[in-house]
């Protein structure tokens, strides 16, 4: 029992290894492996499409392409940051313990699946603490106003 233990658990480790990687197809593979449901589909389901793009590579006679993992740091896509953020008017980018679930949604929806907390610890913004999710709201909204005084200079010349 102990030994399953142990794997289920290597294999758990080996699975937010290749999450926080950006090794889609070796998250997917792990997913299956443990026979669990992935926790976030989206990137299983990449991993499993390019899983199957390079074995039907492979039946085509061609060598399957040399896998990239994916960007560590995404670009929050600050137009639906702005958007969702004018919808719920009233959260306070400063107070970093109100209305968290509200924030979290918001960062979620712009792009954003993982949050770095202190020391840099790399959280999943779904499972992330109120703490980590207030901080971050508070510097996306910063960045995001001067995402805006950018564009603003932009358009202007």
């Amino acid at each position: 029992m102990e030994k399953l233990t142990t794997l289920v658990d290597e294999t758990a480790l080996e699975r937010q290894r290749a999450l926080f990687r950006g090794d889609v197809v070796a998250y997917s593979i792990l997913c299956e492996k443990a026979g669990i449901e992935p926790e976030f589909p989206d990137v299983y389901e990449m991993g499993f499409i390019e899983r199957e793009n390079e074995f039907m590579a492979t039946l085509a006679g061609k060598s399957p392409k040399q896998r990239k993992p994916l960007k560590k740091h995404r670009k929050i896509n600050y137009e639906t940051f702005g958007r969702l953020r004018g919808e719920n008017g009233s959260i306070d980018s400063e107070d970093i313990f109100a209305q968290t679930e509200a924030k979290r949604s918001i960062i979620i929806a712009s792009g954003n699946r993982h949050l770095y907390g202190p020391g840099g610890i790399i959280y999943s913004t779904a499972e992330a603490p109120n703490e980590v999710i207030g901080k971050a709201y508070r510097k996306i909204t910063q960045c995001y106003h001067r995402y805006l005084e950018r564009e603003k200079t932009l358009a202007s010349r």
